[in-house]
């Protein structure tokens, strides 16, 4: 049926895509599968698009691999909740950026012991706010349907 599109729908369906993945993936590693998000299925959306043969109204957002491992490498770790996680209010910024320290260190850790050359996890991150990145993806999404208004 026709349908209202604007900004609200494409969030909605995004959130909704999103939440089912992840409750797809935890499902899944329980049952001792392996899975990882490709967000870089975003680099070539017209071939996506053209490859899966989409509708207008169907928006893919990230790619999801499943698979049986067939190693068990060591886990990643990850930004502890209370970097993130707060109750009743917001704290420093110094709190955060304490946390945030501490994950750099640990991180950098596990990317030397995996052999990789990396300067960090919160510089990999301002890195990719620095710039804007995949800038065709709006107009990909709205010659697929979607509106932003």
């Amino acid at each position: 049926k026709p349908h209202a599109s604007n900004l609200e729908t494409f969030m909605l369906a995004t959130i909704d895509a999103s939440l089912f993945a992840q409750n797809l993936v935890i499902a899944l590693e329980a049952m001792g599968w392996g899975t990882c998000y490709i967000g870089g299925l975003r680099n070539d959306l017209p071939g996506v698009l053209e490859l899966l043969g989409t509708p207008d109204g169907v928006w893919p957002l990230f790619g999801l691999c499943i698979g049986r491992p067939d190693q068990d490498p060591e886990i990643r770790p990850r930004l502890d909740p209370s970097a993130i996680l707060f109750e009743e209010s917001y704290p420093d910024d110094s709190e955060v950026f304490d946390r945030i320290d501490e994950y750099d260190v640990r991180m950098g850790d596990w990317y030397q012991r995996q052999g990789i050359d990396h300067s960090g996890w919160s510089a990999r991150i301002e890195d990719q706010f620095r710039e804007r990145r995949r800038e065709e993806t709006a107009g990909c999404y709205r010659a697929a349907g979607a509106d932003f208004d």
